[in-house]
């Protein structure tokens, strides 16, 4: 049994953001923090650490889908963010 711990990553708006995380990471929660778009992970400390990409996208903004994942949604202030992974191929 590995060592556990809830990490969090920050995404911006209308951003793709690439992260290094521990393999098999669960994401738990997406949500605005301080203005920020934040993603919760519960993750094993001991795992070799992956490349996984994000990307967000505006209520109303026309974007591509294809091999995006919808992972949640965050407010700040009157926006609404969209967060997805992309999946690798």
């Amino acid at each position: 049994m590995g060592k556990r711990a809830v990490w969090k990553y920050e995404v911006g708006p209308l951003a793709e953001t690439e992260f290094e995380i521990p393999k098999d990471a669960t994401i738990l929660r997406v949500g605005n923090q301080g203005g920020l778009g934040c993603i919760w992970m519960l993750v094993d400390t001991t795992q070799p650490k992956v490349k996984r990409k994000f990307v967000s996208v505006g209520t109303g903004q026309k974007f591509d889908n294809t091999g995006l994942n919808y992972i949640g949604t965050w407010e700040n202030g009157p926006f609404v963010w969209h967060l997805f992974e992309v999946m690798s191929k």
